[in-house]
């Protein structure tokens, strides 16, 4: 009986050595964002976005986050429509601002077709172009 558990346990231990030996090395990655940005001097974060409503009303919206240091900050925003092959625009709005925050939040209507917001954002001498996803009405 005694032989029988020894056996058991050398078994046992011979199969826990065999795993850990064939056992995959572990590979452990940094974690990278989709989209990494380069580190702005004057620019916290930026964004534009393009929603429109099932009556045909089109939501723009466009900012800056300016750093502390940032003194001006200018934020335009252009509704544009795919015509054919062209994108032409349809109605822009821009926006200025001293620090912190500067940004449009606007509305217009629209006919059926598909549409995107082109952006112009700037603090101080740093300039970033930013693009919506398009939307169809």
């Amino acid at each position: 009986m005694i032989v029988k558990k020894i056996r058991k346990g050398i078994t046992l231990a011979c199969c826990f050595c065999l795993m850990a030996t064939r056992a995959a090395p572990v590979t452990i990655q940094a974690k990278v964002p989709e989209q990494a940005q380069p580190l702005m001097a004057f620019i916290t974060s930026y964004s534009t976005d393009l929603a429109i409503s099932g009556n045909g009303t089109a939501s723009v919206t466009a900012y800056v986050i300016a750093k502390s240091n940032a003194t001006n900050t200018y934020v335009k925003a252009t509704l544009q429509k795919k015509t054919g092959s062209n994108l032409v625009n349809v109605k822009a709005w821009e926006a200025t601002g001293n620090r912190g925050y500067t940004g449009i939040i606007e509305t217009y209507s629209v006919s059926g077709g598909t549409y995107r917001v082109i952006a112009t954002i700037k603090a101080d001498s740093e300039t970033k172009n930013v693009t919506s996803a398009t939307k169809t009405y």
